[in-house]
């Protein structure tokens, strides 16, 4: 029998914070390492001063969310984000009579949190959602969090190059002429699973 993950977004009084797990609901992870490479030589003969250089850059960003991945239950109505994830006035059963109308001095704010407490108190469903994810290009087959989770990673990178090459020529005593080129790249960014958008053709 397989165990369902389920998350709710509440609204917390004390620290605003939203997410309340039934068992188990992480929330995301990444590594972000940037590697890299470089070495310059300098050589000084005559007249002349040689540099020369070279670096190579290696970004990567390995990411995943389970934010949306494991089935998600929003609390709701909520006009604002004040204590939402996810507001949607439109969602749920309306909470009505908790104003300053009816109680006279409640300031606007206190009267949101009222609502928002008595909704979840009441469980009002707002919004159930869930997110399906294809892991593999090769296989176009929408998975759900019992076979993507925890295995949906972002294998993202870009790299960069660039060297230069230069010459300090001491013409005479009183000129200096400073001559040199420099060449850089920027890779595309990719996807390493093959999962990432690109142009057709």
């Amino acid at each position: 029998m397989n165990t369902a993950n389920i998350c709710i977004t509440s609204y917390n009084p004390v620290c605003a914070s939203m997410v309340t797990a039934i068992n188990v609901c992480p929330g995301a992870s990444n590594i972000n390492p940037l590697w890299t490479y470089g070495n310059n030589v300098s050589w000084t003969r005559g007249k002349h001063a040689l540099k020369g250089g070279v670096e190579l850059r290696y970004g990567w960003t390995n990411e995943w969310t389970a934010q949306s991945t494991i089935p998600r239950v929003d609390l709701g109505p909520s006009p604002s984000g004040g204590g939402r994830q996810y507001p949607c006035s439109n969602c749920g059963i309306t909470v009505k009579g908790i104003d300053n109308v009816a109680f006279p001095g409640l300031q606007n704010s206190d009267a949101a949190r009222a609502r928002d407490l008595l909704t979840d108190l009441a469980g009002s469903i707002g919004s159930i959602n869930q997110q399906f994810d294809v892991l593999d290009p090769r296989n176009v087959v929408f998975e759900d969090f019992s076979t993507s989770y925890p295995k949906r990673w972002d294998d993202l990178h870009q790299n960069e190059a660039s060297w230069f090459f230069k010459d300090d020529w001491k013409v005479r005593p009183d000129l200096t002429l400073n001559l040199g080129v420099r060449w850089d790249w920027y890779g595309v960014p990719y996807e390493g699973h093959g999962l990432g958008a690109t142009s057709a053709g």
